[in-house]
């Protein structure tokens, strides 16, 4: 992305300074029209560029979120898994239970609309299965 109003100062002051040190005070002449300067500025393309930047910029955030979300996803599964194989096998069930009641107090809810639907789902069994345990 090149701002032309920014890159013709930026040529003005380096011209300046490579003039002898003899002058009292420094004379800005600008490179360019003020007109044009403002056009280039506020130009449509270079606003495109600004938001595709910027996009890019955040879009690294994203993978790192759906990383997070899957993680505390498959904490819940894990948990409902060793939930699960307990009660089959006969076994105390306090680890899995104190694992899920957890997981309900600490779930984020994720900005993403699909993500957030498949949490409420784990979310809802989750629900479903402690409230099983509690009526035993």
């Amino acid at each position: 992305m090149q701002i032309n109003a920014v890159s013709s100062l930026l040529q003005i002051l380096l011209a300046n300074q490579a003039k002898p040190a003899a002058a009292a005070s420094p004379v800005f002449e600008p490179a360019v029209q003020p007109a044009t300067a403002q056009a280039a500025v506020g130009s449509p393309t270079q606003s495109v560029q600004m938001l595709v930047t910027l996009a890019a910029i955040a879009a690294p955030l994203e993978p790192e979120r759906r990383r997070r979300v899957a993680k505390e996803a498959e904490k819940a599964l894990d948990a409902l898994q060793m939930l699960q194989a307990a009660l089959v096998v006969g076994v105390g069930a306090a680890e899995p239970v104190g694992q899920l009641r957890d997981w309900l107090e600490t779930r984020t809810q994720p900005e993403d609309p699909d993500l957030a639907a498949v949490m409420d789902e784990i979310d809802l069994r989750v629900q479903v299965e402690l409230a099983k345990l509690e009526r035993r």
